[in-house]
């Protein structure tokens, strides 16, 4: 009885195989839109065999000793075997679907799994409110913009100043980010690659390149242009797109200063077309 049981579980896997594990699956993350890439993702099964082509976002060691990231997708090798990637790099990656903090991602056995295909590539990360980052993001390159409300070491925790949502910041190691200029009540646009650790989402950047600091004086210089500061001189509740968006911008009173400067040209210009004109028609 048990040769016939081990009989037809042989002959079942090996004419009738699972759906699951019976054929490579394959997407081309450039070619296709991050709505696509989430239901493609949502669908794979641990296991499951898989080749995607993508552009490098940060190469082996920065994030982890044994990951780097294909926009999109987290890249995995338990012997830390990798050939030599940076930023940018269009590959080719095959290997099989495993989970890591709820998180799926690509492991591959070897470096000969990973194919270089072309270079120079540049991603464009896509921006997100706080509130509106989840695990649909998870290994995507995005941006986001918030304000500084606590900074400890190797962490900067974010506001969004409208939805009391807040979103960790984490610095890895490898990475080599200076924060010695970025202090509390500063706003900070940062881009990075969205992980999980536990119940914690947290975006970690690749490098200083990934961060924009707005110092809080420059912040209340711009809403003291703007006629926003309370007469307390504090700032009242605001929304942090529109800080960034006037940072650096000249205001309408400058526009109309500079508007007045050279009507009178037009003035003359336009006297002097009428005068022409005149003669003409006389």
């Amino acid at each position: 009885m048990f040769l016939f049981i081990l009989f037809f579980i042989s002959f079942k896997l090996l004419f009738f195989p699972s759906p699951a594990f019976s054929q490579i699956k394959f997407a081309e993350i450039e070619l296709i839109s991050r709505d696509s890439l989430v239901d493609f993702k949502d669908n794979l099964l641990v296991g499951e065999k898989v080749i995607i082509k993508g552009i490098v976002a940060v190469k082996p060691g920065i994030l982890g000793v044994n990951i780097f990231y294909v926009n999109g997708f987290q890249v995995y090798s338990y012997y830390k075997d990798f050939p030599e990637l940076k930023p940018g790099d269009k590959i080719s990656v095959q290997g099989e679907i495993s989970i890591s903090q709820k998180e799926k991602r690509i492991k591959i056995k070897k470096a000969k799994d990973i194919k270089i295909l072309d270079s120079n590539f540049f991603i464009v990360p896509e921006q997100y409110k706080i509130d509106e980052i989840n695990d649909s993001l998870l290994g995507f390159l995005i941006k986001t913009k918030g304000l500084v409300i606590e900074k400890t070491s190797g962490k900067i925790f974010l506001d969004d100043n409208e939805n009391e949502k807040e979103l960790i910041i984490y610095f890895k190691k490898p990475a080599e980010i200076d924060l010695s200029g970025v202090e509390e009540g500063d706003w900070l646009e940062v881009v990075g690659i969205l992980s999980r650790n536990n119940e914690e989402l947290r975006l970690l950047p690749r490098s200083n390149k990934d961060l924009i600091v707005f110092k809080q004086k420059q912040v209340e210089e711009n809403y003291k242009d703007l006629s926003i500061l309370s007469s307390l001189g504090q700032i009242p509740e605001y929304k942090p797109s529109s800080i960034l968006a006037n940072l650096g911008k000249t205001n309408e009173k400058e526009r109309m200063i500079d508007f007045k400067k050279i009507s009178p040209y037009f003035f003359i210009i336009s006297f002097f077309f009428a005068v022409v004109l005149l003669v003409k028609i006389l």
